[in-house]
C-alpha cells in the first residue's frame, strides 16, 4: 500500500496556481522593487515603484496579511473560521466585515455557477487528506455519505449589521481556500492605494492584480502549461488593469491506495473532480475574489458547460483541455476575445 504523499510539481516552484507570476518574463523594470515573503500557505510577490518601497511599507504589508490570516486560516485553531467550524452552534457568529463579505460573496458565486462554487466542503477535504490530517485510503461509501450531509451553501446565512454568519446544520464548516487568496490580493491593492501607490503588481498564491505600468511597459503575466516538467507559458497576457485567477487539476495531488487523486472536489459527490480541464483562467477588470472563485468553480464544471456558463455571464475564461490523445488545447469565452490578441510564447 503506497504512503499517503503530496505532490506539487516543481515546475510550478511555491506558487498553488497555474497562473503565476513568471520571473524570468516579468523583472520588474529599473524604477521597480519587488517585496516578497510568505503567506496562507504559499508566497507573494508584490512589485511597486521604488520611490514607495519601504520598510514601512513591507510592514505595512505583513500586518495586513497577518490580519487575514486570523480571519481565515484553517490551519490556526484561533482564527474565526476555525472557531466558526469548531462551534456546533446554529445561532448568530458574530465575526469580522470580511468573514461575512467573503461568505456573503461565496453565496453569490454557489447560486450564479449551480452550485458549483462550494465552501462547505471542509470536512470532506480533511477526509481525503487535502487538509491537517494525514490519511492512508480514500472514505467509504459510508464515510461519505454521513459527511455529504452537512456539505451545502443551503445551510449558510450571513448578515451585514452587525457583521454575522451562521449555520443551520451543526457539523457544517468553511474552507473558502478557493476565494480568500484572491480576497488577500484584493486587500492588499488597497492598502497599497491607500499609500498613494498608483502602479503596482501583487501576486498572493498565482493569484494576480495589476494596475498601471510596470515602469515604461505594460504588466506581463503568464498562463502556465498545464504540464510537469520545466518551466513554460501557455499564453502571455500584457495588462494594465486586471484581476486575474487560475485554478487548475495537476498542481496539487495526493496518492491513496496507489490512487492519485487531485485536490478539487465535486461538490454534488463529494469526489475529486475528473475531468478533461487542466486549467482554468479568469480575468475580471475589478475583483481578484470574483475571479478566484469563478476559476473554481469552472474546474469543476464540464467544459462545454463551463464556456456555455462563462458565455452567458460575461465572464473572460480561458480554458485549457486535454483532448483524446492527451495534448493540450485552449478553449475561451467571449469576454476573454479582447485578452486574445496578448501574444504567445
Amino acid at each position: 500500500m503506497a504512503n499517503h504523499r503530496r505532490y506539487i510539481y516543481l515546475a510550478l516552484a511555491l506558487l498553488a496556481a497555474a497562473l503565476f507570476y513568471w520571473r524570468s518574463l516579468q523583472e520588474p523594470s529599473a524604477d521597480m522593487v519587488t517585496l516578497s515573503g510568505k503567506t496562507m500557505g504559499t508566497s507573494y510577490s508584490i512589485t511597486v515603484p521604488a520611490r514607495h518601497a519601504s520598510n514601512r511599507l513591507a510592514d505595512s504589508i505583513d500586518q495586513r496579511l497577518e490580519e487575514l490570516e486570523n480571519i481565515f486560516s484553517t490551519w490556526r485553531d484561533d482564527s474565526e473560521i476555525s472557531r466558526f467550524n469548531a462551534s456546533r452552534s446554529t445561532g448568530w457568529f458574530s465575526c469580522s466585515e470580511e468573514l461575512e463579505k467573503v461568505v456573503a460573496e461565496s453565496i453569490l458565486i454557489h447560486d450564479l455557477t449551480g452550485g458549483a462554487f462550494e465552501v462547505t466542503l471542509g470536512p470532506l477535504i480533511e477526509r481525503w487528506g487535502f487538509g491537517k490530517q494525514d490519511v492512508t485510503a480514500p472514505p467509504s461509501d459510508e464515510d461519505m455519505a454521513a459527511l455529504m450531509l452537512s456539505v451545502g451553501t443551503g445551510h449558510l446565512e450571513t448578515r451585514r449589521s452587525p457583521p454575522a454568519i451562521r449555520k443551520r446544520h451543526p457539523d457544517t464548516s468553511l474552507n473558502l481556500s478557493g476565494i480568500a487568496k484572491g480576497y488577500a490580493v484584493d486587500a492588499v491593492s488597497g492598502l497599497l492605494e491607500q499609500n498613494g501607490l498608483a502602479a503596482y503588481m501583487v501576486e498572493i498564491g498565482g493569484e494576480v492584480r495589476t494596475k498601471d505600468r510596470n515602469g515604461d511597459r505594460p504588466w506581463r503575466i503568464a498562463i502556465a502549461r498545464p504540464q510537469p516538467g520545466e518551466p513554460g507559458a501557455q499564453r502571455i497576457l500584457e495588462t494594465r488593469k486586471a484581476a486575474i485567477a487560475t485554478s487548475g487539476s495537476y498542481q496539487n495531488s495526493l496518492e491513496l491506495l496507489d490512487k492519485r487523486y487531485i485536490h478539487i472536489l465535486n461538490p454534488a459527490t463529494g469526489q475529486p473532480v475528473k475531468s478533461q480541464t487542466a486549467s482554468v483562467t479568469v480575468i475580471d477588470e475589478e475583483s481578484t475574489m470574483r475571479a478566484d472563485a469563478l476559476a473554481t468553480a469552472l474546474m469543476v464544471i464540464p467544459a462545454k458547460d463551463a464556456l456555455r456558463l462563462a458565455d452567458e455571464q460575461g465572464i473572460a475564461a480561458h480554458l485549457i483541455l486535454l483532448d483524446e490523445q492527451g495534448r493540450l488545447v485552449s478553449r475561451s469565452s467571449m469576454a476573454f476575445d479582447p485578452w486574445s490578441t496578448t501574444t504567445k510564447p
